[in-house]
């Protein structure tokens, strides 16, 4: 009885690897299928579109713009590690509409081009009713799909075999994440940070088996052996780099694994990989002897791949002589503002891979608050730019073109804008003529939405770390969190499977909040009627 039933389990669990091969198959094929439909989207959009006699024309360009936009979007969802099971068939007809479009409208080579043109991108396309009704439906498709994935409708690859009934973890029949060469999809964990005063805090990771783990907040990828915990955190470049031919390239992280085996790490960069030359970039492993530079394993489109034996500072290096050679890199543009009777606007220009979260809480406490505006942007590490208003009533310091500087620690800002509360503000990013980032900015409504921020937020946010430890009385606040539908069934469950009362509070103040300021809210009343005592004492530091 207990051999079939054995292999009964066994059969199910070989079926499941199956699926998890076609899972990471079509996976594979999608990211393929993007690619290609992105590709696409460029050559239609090479050629030009006016509004001078025919409107209609403009309105197709933007539409085909938007969907550029999404077709980034999506693929930043993939890098994270979603997968869509329903996006083939829209890719497809898009492609085959966007090839179409191509054809009908690539100029005749033989014939002249038009007076000023000087390339066949310079070609005025046109479309048909039809085809124009074509484009608005793709494009509604598209768009519809984006905003339900945004909608957590969406199902990770890492997630997607979790309720497996396996006999035993250790079996040779279920093999792990490694196993299954399921690298591409790292499992996105949101880390706990454990503060240490003077704005300094760690991250902290506790992966649940081996595979493959992404932190949400640096980017930081771990590649596991063994279930483990894992500690890390940034430090000063400082001096580490006098004198040698190098320049960082990222921030300088001290990580350790204080369980388990971690074998690989994966340190997201800035560079644009369809540009080449990557060879320039290594691994700096700073210990008490010195410097060792390490060669990568992999360079991937948003990450260095390294094989680590050991433990201590890692950071990623530039070459110096590339660096001053100038090197186009992905970058941020943040917007901070700082409230006061005349609001000012600091504009930081940063690498991608700064340490988002560093800023935030370096800014915060200098009474400054981040705006949520598309931060993304490329620029050139020896180029020099412009930031333009359109609006000579407000003053711009400095007034003269900056240059990018290599900074993963101070984050001042690059540009300072002096407002009114009531003022609506255009910002442009000039290279020379050329625009390469844009944004608007409405004073009076970002200050409105930085003062909103309420008593419970600001509470859970300040005592996130104590409340880990110190609350005691868990079943009335899960009662109370689940008639609010802060909590529903499963996810109570999940919180008290949990081994131990810290490892509870952990997974319950992780679900409350990410799920926003509403959950957090209804958290704060819960302690308070809950936890008095608890709940006044916290008040009171």
């Amino acid at each position: 009885m207990c051999g079939c039933s054995c292999r009964y389990r066994r059969a199910q669990t070989t079926i499941a690897v199956e699926d998890m091969s076609e899972a990471a198959r079509s996976a594979e094929e999608l990211i393929s299928l993007l690619q290609e439909y992105k590709q696409s989207l460029q050559d239609v959009m090479q050629f030009k579109w006016t509004s001078s006699d025919n409107t209609s024309d403009q309105e197709t360009g933007e539409r085909f713009a938007d969907l550029s936009k999404v077709a980034d979007e999506i693929q930043h969802m993939l890098k994270d590690g979603v997968v869509f099971t329903t996006l083939h068939t829209d890719l497809e007809s898009g492609l085959r509409f966007f090839k179409k479009v191509v054809q009908k409208n690539r100029p005749d080579p033989v014939q002249p081009l038009g007076a000023g043109d000087s390339s066949p991108s310079r070609h005025l396309v046109r479309l048909s009713v039809e085809e124009r009704r074509r484009l608005k439906r793709h494009g509604s498709a598209m768009d519809q799909f984006l905003s339900d994935n945004r909608n957590n409708k969406e199902q990770r690859f890492s997630k997607s075999f979790a309720n497996i009934d396996q006999p035993d973890s250790h079996s040779a029949c279920f093999p792990t994440h490694a196993d299954m060469g399921c690298s591409t999809f790292p499992e996105c964990c949101e880390p706990l940070l454990q503060e240490e005063g003077n704005g300094h805090f760690k991250y902290m990771l506790k992966p649940q088996s081996a595979g493959l783990y992404k932190c949400k907040l640096t980017g930081l990828m771990f590649k596991m052996e063994t279930a483990g915990e894992l500690e890390y955190h940034s430090v000063r470049w400082g001096d580490k780099l006098e004198n040698l031919n190098y320049e960082p390239a990222g921030p300088l992280y001290n990580i350790n694994c204080l369980h388990g085996s971690l074998v690989q790490i994966h340190f997201p960069h800035c560079e644009i990989i369809s540009d080449g030359k990557l060879e320039h970039m290594s691994v700096a492993h700073i210990t008490d002897n010195g410097l060792e530079v390490i060669a990568p394993k992999e360079i991937t489109e948003s990450h260095v791949v390294m094989d680590i034996s050991h433990q201590s500072l890692f950071g990623l290096i530039w070459t110096f002589t590339d660096f001053v050679l100038g090197r186009n890199i992905k970058a941020l543009v943040l917007l901070f503002l700082q409230k006061s009777s005349n609001p000012e606007l600091h504009v930081l220009l940063l690498s991608k891979n700064a340490e988002l979260e560093k800023v935030k809480k370096k800014k915060k406490r200098q009474g400054q608050f981040l705006i949520d505006r598309n931060p993304r942007c490329i620029i050139n590490t020896q180029k020099y730019y412009n930031l333009c208003t359109g609006q000579p009533e407000l003053e711009v310091t400095p007034n003269n073109p900056q240059r990018y500087v290599v900074d993963y620690e101070n984050f001042f800002p690059v540009f300072t804008v002096l407002c009114s509360t009531e003022q609506k503000v255009k910002l442009i990013l000039m290279e020379g003529t050329n625009q390469v980032w844009e944004s608007t900015v409405n004073i009076g409504v970002d200050l409105w939405k930085t003062s909103r921020e309420s008593e419970e937020t600001i509470f859970f946010r300040k005592h996130n770390v104590t409340l880990q430890t110190r609350i005691g009385s868990l079943p009335p606040l899960l009662i109370y969190l689940q008639k609010e539908g802060v909590l529903n069934n499963i996810e109570r469950n999940e919180i008290n499977s949990k081994p131990t009362p810290i490892a509870k509070n952990q997974d319950l103040l992780t679900k409350v909040e990410n799920k926003g300021k509403t959950a957090q809210k209804s958290f704060y009343h819960a302690l308070k009627l809950s936890d008095p005592s608890l709940f006044q004492d916290l008040q009171e530091t």
